[in-house]
């Protein structure tokens, strides 16, 4: 039975399609004549309009369908109206199903209506239009007669239960019918609620992530926003097409975490808000669902908070280890890796500087106190004068008078001395010398008296205490001496010039009894070189037992330095969830050319326009994404542009790769592997841009933009973009290197302008594959992971890519930014292909159904073609034709074996074409069962015979024949 109705649903499918297909006059028509005939037909019914042919029309009606007449004539108004409009038809099994639930509804109601006339004759009933006319009549009748019920029984509760079945009928069906209308309804009244639920539970939750800023350029790369983490009790609408919650938005768990001052002894990790989501935006119907793309459930391992505080704890220590100081401060949780902000330390240095500002301390301090001493000898040298001041004769700690003689005695001086009258705070002292021997005093012995009294004086009354510490940047040391002894030497001035002279600031306070002196200065602190903690990759990655980690070194436009640590396990970056962001969204509306690259180590999307790259160079060893970035990429282009405004020129020498697209109607021919023809496609590219800028020169425009806008205001056809995807680069330098790098290098100076950008990949960037000129020329690259260092200089400048882990872990190079960016690529799956692809195809084929119709057949059959021609195989039949000379010049006369050959092929061609009055180098190939470059030959030689026509400019297009009969 279900196959059954499947078969006739398809049928329906199919009629439906084809009367759809056909022209807009059928619609006209219909339109045309059911609003006039539903219109009239109401008013006659209300009493508006009596007489004439109408008035017995609209008596049939309501004969037939009784109180069903009314709905019958607005359905007939809607639909007349619908026909008028252009709004897009499509045919799926629910919307068949509705309408047959809607049909059933409208006649259960009619029967419904009749069944509740009670203790009436249903049959008059029927004639007079009451009811549910003579189509409910019918249907009661046929429920009544298999119950049992007589016509003229009363409220009997079999009666009462058939109008209970009809009622049950009518309801079901309806509720069928109406499904969209009310989850449409629902879902807009539902939403305020879940938003407001959803961040209820947002903010109970104790990780979130932290914002980013989004950068409004399209130039650079778009940092979209924070996925959340999944709620139990927050859903969000998907589009239009589904009020489930997608996984799409909890395909990455996406955790910042700042850690505060304190909180890590604590336990406490405080989580940044994180955004709320908001539903997608509906798509025009022009260009596929998002549902046709598949939304990842796979997060990778979500990293606990006690895991995350215990490897920071091991990332610090193991920097204290190394003699240097750092802090984690920010923690932030991406699909691949989760990445630690260290901020920092300072190089201890204070044993050093302590030692050398304590030796200029005591230095200061003793030259004031020698001198504050002041020797001096009389005329004839029999005696001298001492000045101290007096503060130091006064301290109890210096014992001076006893000092003096102990000194005197020493240097076999007079230990007899005469203190003097004391003036303006200095004592004098009279020193006579030996008058027994009368001996004079000499100089050397007043140097020394004057030197070793002021050393004694400085241990007895000057104290240092140790150093101390106030705070991380500043020290002090404490200077204690006896009252009136820091006034007399000028001691704050003193200290102060001291620390001057080291280079230090810093203060000193005398204390309020003036018998101490703090002095306080701030460290010569150097902040650890970011260089040191880069050189210590592998000893981090050993105390974290990670396979390998990478430091970004500092973080760019922070002040922080980056270690990224591996996942446990690498979570899946869906194509659907950035294409639903808001950060991609806002890129589209200002681009056709928007991409979705991936997320960054914090969750957060990564969209970029190659419009603005404008090309883009992808390198990576095998297995490590290159290729399932390039269909990401070409995916999320056909997603976003009908093939009218895009078009794709695929190259694969692989010949596995892009094959898969095969069939998206965006691709001009199908996606070239043959590595002879390569560079036929890219003389073609040069020759297009060539073209193309001719025509801008015409009309004075300068760009693609500019250019469309005038063909739009001429209501002419606009040129497309085109995207040339190039697989593997070293297939083709190996090939033919000059002319490789000479036309990659061409279109990539001049070709922006006239809308064609280039997206090359390569296994092997090399100096001989990336050369110079090639790597000048795309200033945007991605790299995926590499062999070595080296690798990894030539495709991005600098270390790094030998690092990443494989599978989608990449660093994008942005020409407006000056480091990489890590991130983990989109991943598309072989399903998601597939749908996109077949959903354009049956696109495609209902618009090539609408052309059908509207052309006459004779015209149609005119235009079609039996075989198809790419529009470079013009030029690769010049190219065969330049090998083939190239060739005949090299054998010299030994070309008439060959000529003959080219004679009888000649013949047979001619018999071809006469016989199927269309030809192409493909048609020739096969019927004569050559090569392509003899077949190329061959069609040269019949053009210029006069049997078939030039080339054709238009992609997919065969040559005619001109000449039946030469």
């Amino acid at each position: 039975m279900t196959e059954r109705g499947s078969s006739i649903l398809a049928t329906l499918d199919a009629a439906f399609a084809r009367i759809v297909a056909r022209s807009r006059l059928w619609r006209a028509l219909a339109g045309a004549t059911l609003v006039p005939l539903g219109a009239t037909t109401l008013l006659t019914l209300l009493g508006l309009n009596t007489g004439g042919l109408i008035a017995r029309w609209a008596l049939l009606l309501q004969r037939a369908f009784g109180a069903g007449v009314f709905p019958l004539c607005l359905l007939m108004i809607g639909a007349g109206l619908v026909a008028f409009s252009n709004a897009s038809l499509r045919s799926t099994r629910r919307t068949w199903v509705r309408v047959i639930a809607g049909e059933i509804a409208f006649l259960s109601f009619l029967a419904l209506m009749h069944a509740l006339a009670l203790g009436a004759d249903s049959y008059q009933l029927a004639l007079a239009g009451g009811g549910g006319g003579a189509t409910g009549w019918v249907l009661a009748e046929l429920l009544w007669r298999a119950l049992g019920i007589q016509a003229g029984d009363g409220l009997t509760p079999l009666r009462l239960l058939s109008v209970l079945i009809w009622f049950a009928l009518f309801t079901f069906s309806a509720f069928i019918a109406a499904a969209p209308w009310l989850q449409t309804t629902r879902r807009v009244h539902a939403q305020p609620a879940a938003n407001t639920v959803a961040s209820s539970a947002i903010t109970k939750r104790s990780l979130r992530p932290e914002p980013r800023t989004e950068e409004t350029s399209s130039a650079r790369p778009i940092r979209g926003e924070q996925p959340p983490l999944p709620e139990p009790t927050a859903s969000r609408v998907e589009g239009r097409q589904s009020t489930k919650p997608s996984p799409a938005s909890t395909s990455v768990k996406s955790d910042a975490v700042i850690i505060k001052d304190g909180e890590r002894d604590a336990g406490i990790v405080t989580k940044s808000k994180a955004a709320k989501p908001k539903p997608s935006a509906p798509r025009p119907d022009m260009l596929p669902p998002l549902s046709l793309l598949r939304a990842s459930k796979q997060t990778g391992a979500a990293r606990s908070d006690a895991d995350a505080r215990r490897q920071a704890d091991i990332i610090e220590t193991t920097l204290a280890q190394f003699g240097l100081s750092g802090k984690v401060v920010e923690i932030r949780r991406g699909p691949t890796v989760t990445q630690f902000g260290i901020e920092p330390g300072y190089v201890d240095r204070g044993a050093q500087n302590r030692d050398k500002a304590a030796q200029k301390i005591r230095a200061a301090v003793a030259d004031a106190l020698h001198d504050a001493i002041v020797v001096e000898p009389n005329v004839d040298r029999t005696a001298a004068i001492l000045e101290v001041p007096a503060a130091l004769v006064d301290a109890r700690e210096a014992g001076f008078k006893a000092l003096l003689k102990s000194l005197l005695s020493a240097l076999d001086l007079s230990t007899h001395y005469t203190e003097g009258e004391r003036r303006s705070g200095l004592a004098y002292f009279e020193i006579g010398a030996d008058t027994e021997r009368k001996l004079k005093i000499k100089a050397g012995q007043l140097s020394t008296l004057r030197r070793e009294l002021a050393g004694r004086l400085m241990e007895r009354l000057f104290h240092f205490d140790n150093f101390e510490e106030s705070d991380q940047l500043t020290e002090r040391l404490t200077l204690a001496f006896p009252a009136g002894v820091g006034e007399a030497l000028s001691l704050g001035d003193v200290l102060q010039d001291a620390i001057a002279s080291l280079g230090l600031a810093g203060s000193v306070i005398i204390g309020k009894k003036a018998s101490q002196a703090v002095i306080e200065w701030q460290k010569q602190a150097q902040k650890v070189r970011v260089g040191a903690i880069a050189a210590l990759q592998n000893d981090i990655a050993l105390a974290l037992a990670a396979p390998s980690i990478r430091i970004e070194a500092p973080i760019p436009g922070r002040g922080l330095v980056g270690i990224e640590v591996p996942n446990s396990v690498i979570g899946e970056v869906d194509l659907r969830s950035i294409m639903e962001g808001e950060a991609f969204r806002k890129l589209a509306e200002k681009s056709p050319l928007a991409i979705a690259l991936g997320r960054d180590v914090s969750g957060a999307a990564i969209v970029a326009d190659l419009g603005r790259m404008p090309h883009l160079l992808i390198a990576g060893t095998t297995g490590s994404g290159k290729s399932v970035c390039i269909s990401a990429i070409t995916l999320c282009l056909a997603m976003n542009n009908r093939p009218e405004d895009l078009k794709l020129v695929m190259i694969d020498p692989k010949m596995v790769e892009l094959s898969r697209f095969t069939g998206l109607p965006h691709i001009i021919g199908k996606p070239e592997s043959d590595i002879d023809r390569i560079p036929a496609v890219l003389r073609w590219v040069t020759r297009e841009m060539d073209a193309r800028y001719k025509k801008f020169a015409e009309i004075g425009s300068r760009n693609l933009q500019e250019y469309n806008q005038a063909m739009a205001r001429r209501r002419e056809e606009p040129l497309p973009r085109i995207v040339v995807l190039i697989d593997e680069l070293a297939d083709l330098m190996l090939q033919s290197p000059i002319e490789t790098e000479k036309t990659i290098c061409r279109l990539a100076q001049m070709a922006r302008a006239t809308g064609i950008h280039l997206v090359v990949a390569t296994q092997r960037p090399s100096v001989d594959v990336v050369t110079g000129l090639i790597k000048a020329n795309f200033p945007a690259r991605i790299s995926f992971a590499v062999a070595s260092a080296t690798d990894s200089r030539v495709i991005l400048d600098q270390v790094g890519a030998e690092s990443l882990l494989g599978r989608g872990d990449m660093l994008f190079l942005n020409p407006e930014h000056g480091s990489p960016i890590r991130l983990q690529g989109c991943f598309v799956s072989e399903r998601e292909i597939e749908a996109v692809i077949g959903w354009w195809k049956k696109q495609t084929a209902l618009e090539q159904s609408e052309i059908e119709s509207r052309e006459s057949d004779g015209a149609y059959v005119a235009h079609q073609k039996p075989e198809l021609e790419t529009p470079w195989e013009t030029v690769v039949a010049e190219i065969a034709a330049e090998r083939f000379q190239q060739m005949g010049s090299a054998k010299g006369g030994r070309g008439g074996e060959d000529e003959d050959g080219d004679d009888d092929l000649l013949q047979r061609a001619m018999e071809i074409i006469r016989a199927s009055g269309n030809v192409s180098t493909s048609l020739l190939q096969r019927k004569l069962r050559i090569g392509y470059p003899r077949a190329a030959r061959l069609m040269e030689e019949l053009q210029e015979m006069g049997y078939v026509s030039a080339p054709s400019r238009q992609a997919g297009k065969g040559r005619d024949v001109t000449l039946q009969d030469k």
